[in-house]
């Protein structure tokens, strides 16, 4: 009995209190996600790691540790994402945007890794982000579009993330979040999440609430 609390806290820990950058201010990681992208599936080829069509010109090459999803059209690569898995999730490394201002956009993108994970990894199908990537991409209106496509969105500081969690599941509550004048914006995460999943996600936050109450963590 232990051990599995042991190992379900550890998950927790694993997944959702990841670091991101002091200070890294909004920045153009196009380039960089494309060439690890192409490195990516030259060096796997001779791994089985093969690239995946998932119709509409989203690609995905899935790894071990490391999964990338893609949009291109005639071969040229319009929307890449780099994301790390985590027991509980897949987070957001890196997601550049080659064709501004036209889609696909990164709303579509989101939604429909959501759509790829849950036939992968029931449990694990939320996409952790990190506050700075998440005002930086497309700002408010990326998530009031994948709200109005059902998904819900946690937000919660990693200095308790038990007791700090806000559900947002529409934009109204949305807005009224991006009011807040906090001015240490980088403590806060956000997890992307379908519906059926998010009372598990709920779950696994509510747990960790009782343990920083009770302070065995």
């Amino acid at each position: 009995m232990m051990s599995n609390f042991i190992d379900d806290r550890e998950e927790f820990e694993s997944t959702w209190l990841f670091e991101s950058p002091e200070g890294t201010p909004p920045a153009d990681y196009s380039k960089i996600v494309q060439t690890n992208i192409r490195d990516v599936i030259d060096f796997s080829k001779s791994l089985g790691h093969r690239v995946e069509d998932l119709g509409n010109g989203l690609k995905k090459i899935e790894l071990t540790q490391s999964v990338y999803y893609w949009y291109e059209e005639n071969r040229k690569m319009l929307l890449g994402i780099e994301l790390v898995k985590k027991p509980q999730s897949v987070v957001v490394s890196m997601i550049g945007k080659y064709n501004k201002g036209q889609p696909p956009y990164a709303s579509d993108l989101y939604h429909a890794i959501l759509q790829d994970r849950k036939k992968i990894s029931p449990g694990a199908d939320n996409i952790g982000i990190v506050s700075d990537k998440f005002l930086s991409d497309e700002g408010l209106k990326i998530w009031e579009k994948l709200l109005s496509l059902g998904h819900k969105v946690l937000i919660y500081n990693t200095e308790s993330p038990g007791q700090s969690q806000i559900r947002v599941t529409n934009v109204d509550e949305l807005r009224h979040f991006f009011k807040m004048n906090d001015p240490d914006y980088r403590k806060y995460r956000y997890v992307l999440s379908e519906s059926y999943s998010f009372p598990d996600l709920i779950a696994k936050f509510n747990t960790r609430r009782v343990r920083e109450l009770h302070k065995i963590l």
